[in-house]
Order: C-alpha cells, then sequence, then structure tokens
C-alpha cells in the first residue's frame, strides 16, 4: 500500500473516445462523466447525485439518471464545496438504490464512517453502490477567496467557471476560455482551517478517485480501488467509450505524481497541526 495514495488495484490517464465529449469538457477530457453514464446507461447505478454551483458559491444538488443528463451536469460549474447532508437526502427522497455518489475526501471518509460507526439506525449501504472522490487540496471560504480574487486579480465571481487545484498553483478558469494561475501559496489563508489539516488528497474511502494532473492532452488520472471500479473501467473501455493512455510507464509516471501531490498536502497538514498545538499550548484534552 502507498501511503499516501492507499490501497489501489490499478490507476490510469483516461479521456473520453468521443472527441466531441473531450472538446466540451476540456479541462477533463471527460472520463468520469463518460463512465457514470455509461453505469447508468448499463443499469450498474439507477442515480447519480453530484454538487454543482448555482449562483456565486450557492450548492444545489443535481440528480443524472442517463448518460445525456451526466454530460450536462458535468458542464455546469463545480462547487467550491459538494453539500453532502442534501446529497443524503435527495438520494433518500428518491428511494435510490444504486446510487453513484460524487464527493470529496473528507465526505467519502464520513460516508465509510458512518457505516463503520453508525450512531442512528439510517445507513445509505443499501443506496449507494459506487462513491467517487475527487481530488482535493482543500476548500475555500467563499467571500475570503472571492475578494481576494476580485482585488488581486481583478476578476469577478461571475466569471469564473471552475477552480482546479493542480499541486502547487490554483488554475481559474474563465468563461472567456482563459485561464489565469494562481501559487497555492497565495490562497492558503483562504482556504477552511479544517482542510488545512486535511492529510487525504484522493479520497481514501471511494470506490474510485479521479483527478486532473496538468499534463495535455488533458486525462483524468483515476485511481481504481474497488473491484467494481476496475471492471467498470475496463467495461467501459471495451465499449468503445473511453479510451486509456497508452504506454507500459503511465502507471508508474502517474503514481509518482500522485504520491509528490499527496505528500506535499500531508505535510501541509502537518506543518498546520503543529502551529495549531503550538499557539493553543495545550497537549493533551484537559
Amino acid at each position: 500500500m502507498n501511503p499516501h495514495v492507499g490501497t489501489y488495484r490499478n490507476i490510469v490517464a483516461a479521456r473520453a473516445k468521443d472527441p466531441a465529449v473531450r472538446e466540451t469538457l476540456r479541462q477533463s477530457g471527460g472520463a468520469l462523466a463518460v463512465l457514470l453514464g455509461y453505469l447508468l446507461d448499463e443499469g450498474d447505478l439507477d442515480y447519480v447525485f453530484a454538487a454543482v454551483r448555482k449562483e456565486g458559491q450557492e450548492t444545489v444538488t443535481m440528480t443524472a439518471t442517463s448518460r445525456q443528463e451526466v454530460l450536462a451536469v458535468a458542464r455546469l460549474e463545480q462547487p467550491i464545496m459538494p453539500d453532502l447532508p442534501a446529497i443524503i437526502s435527495k438520494a433518500t427522497e428518491l428511494d435510490a438504490r444504486k446510487a453513484g455518489l460524487v464527493l470529496t475526501p473528507c465526505q467519502a471518509e464520513a460516508m465509510q464512517l458512518l457505516e463503520d460507526y453508525p450512531v442512528t439506525d439510517f445507513s445509505m449501504r443499501d443506496r449507494a453502490r459506487f462513491v467517487v472522490s475527487s481530488f482535493c487540496f482543500g476548500t475555500f471560504t467563499e467571500t475570503s477567496f472571492q475578494s481576494y480574487v476580485s482585488e488581486t486579480c481583478g476578476i469577478s465571481p461571475s466569471e469564473i467557471i471552475a477552480v482546479t487545484n493542480l499541486s502547487e498553483k490554483l488554475e481559474i478558469l474563465l468563461r472567456d476560455g482563459k485561464a489565469i494561475n494562481i501559487s497555492m501559496t497565495d490562497v492558503l489563508e483562504h482556504v477552511r482551517s479544517g482542510c488545512l489539516i486535511c492529510t487525504d488528497l484522493t479520497g481514501l474511502c471511494a470506490d474510485l478517485s479521479a483527478g486532473v494532473i496538468p499534463v495535455e492532452p488533458r486525462y483524468t488520472t483515476l485511481i481504481l480501488r474497488s473491484a467494481l471500479a476496475e471492471s467498470a473501467v475496463e467495461r467501459a473501455v471495451n465499449a468503445g467509450q473511453l479510451e486509456i493512455a497508452p504506454g507500459d510507464s503511465v502507471e508508474r509516471v502517474l503514481t509518482d505524481l500522485v504520491t509528490s501531490m499527496a505528500g506535499e498536502k500531508a505535510r501541509r497538514a502537518e506543518s498546520a497541526r503543529a502551529s495549531l498545538a503550538k499557539r493553543s499550548g495545550s497537549t493533551g484534552l484537559f
């Protein structure tokens, strides 16, 4: 097991086979949207739940039941922080039995902890079939981050369609197609305090972890952690929906890159925890 990346069966770089999808979802190559759409159309999933941004940083839960609906959701603006309670509530309301959930690493861990250490009779075990986690370096406090971007970069929040954490930099994609890169060091003060002490970059508790590493052409890095994830990708490739980056060294290169990025987040968390402990002067509970 890789200490920073966790246990997994395989790690691949994938993208949509359809050039039109790749062009529409050019930031990622569309691999995750195509994979989830394929699982819906094949009957492996009955719903996919994901959070998108409605206005400003307001989050709304979207539901998809087909490939076309997943692609439509994927074109919408992604939120700074998905809303796990809202996603669980929606899955319960619709009586989903084979749900796919797109979460952050901390939320995927929360899902696992709710199953391992239940505090109520409620369980998502009979509803959540496939848990996907995005790579995450941290989420931002809404007002603080928007003010920073507006004052420092001269960007109105309404101009932003995507914010992607790429290890040492933050890539902000604008509606006019331009991309602005900001050093992560410059925006750390706007990251939520809980995120600063989190060591999980990739979502160790998910079935599938997905993230975009800044290489061209754009592929999505997929960490296949469960048998279902491995089988789903294989079937989607065989069905002509996905294509995998060729080359025997791809897994090694991706593993090295992800390990480096995950290690950086872990070191940041260790530093933040040490700083908090020093500031509080506390060595124990009392």
